[in-house]
């Protein structure tokens, strides 16, 4: 989820490879990295996700995820980190979430156009405002808000997604400056 969202990323793959590492002297172990992100500036990533208190419950977690990243960068050039929920708040998540819903929303040229009037402008406007100017009458809520929400998942830097995402939520014309 997080991907989508990540402008600077080009194409991501699940379980991309799988290989075989030398884990001590007498045993050699599979494994499978769970996501390759390529970047728009063309590097490449390997991440494996894990919960934080993995590394507590499982004490050999840490020697393991260290030979892993030794082994990736010498046999595949390719930089490899661990990530876990402490790398995004639950806030966040859930404003990701809530956008995701509305990514396939077809693309609706006219409305999105006067969304980008709309904002642009008005000296301040947040999400119900901006349905006011839209719906004439009130009854094309449920048709228009829809494409409201995918102009948002498109164009998410004008949202501050560090606060929970209501009809409250403040539209930042130049992008919001957290989130």
């Amino acid at each position: 989820m997080i991907l989508e969202f990540d402008t600077t990323v080009l194409k991501y793959e699940e379980q991309p490879i799988q290989m075989y590492y030398d884990y001590s002297d007498t045993q050699k172990r599979r494994y499978t990295p769970d996501t390759l992100v390529t970047y728009t500036d063309g590097t490449q990533k390997l991440f494996e996700v894990k919960y934080a208190n993995d590394f507590t419950r499982y004490p050999e977690l840490p020697k393991k995820i260290e030979i892993l990243r030794q082994y990736i960068q010498e046999t595949y050039n390719i930089e490899f980190e661990v990530f876990t929920d402490q790398n995004i708040t639950k806030v966040i998540l859930d404003n990701y979430k809530f956008l995701y819903k509305f990514a396939f929303v077809p693309l609706h040229t006219s409305i999105h156009e006067q969304i980008y009037y709309h904002i642009k402008t008005t000296s301040s406007i947040n999400v119900q405002q901006l349905l006011t100017l839209l719906c004439h009458p009130q009854e094309e809520l449920k048709y228009i808000l829809p494409y409201v929400w995918n102009y948002f998942f498109q164009n998410h830097h004008l949202l501050n997604l560090n606060l929970p995402l209501t009809m409250c939520s403040i539209i930042y014309k130049n992008g919001a400056t957290h989130g």
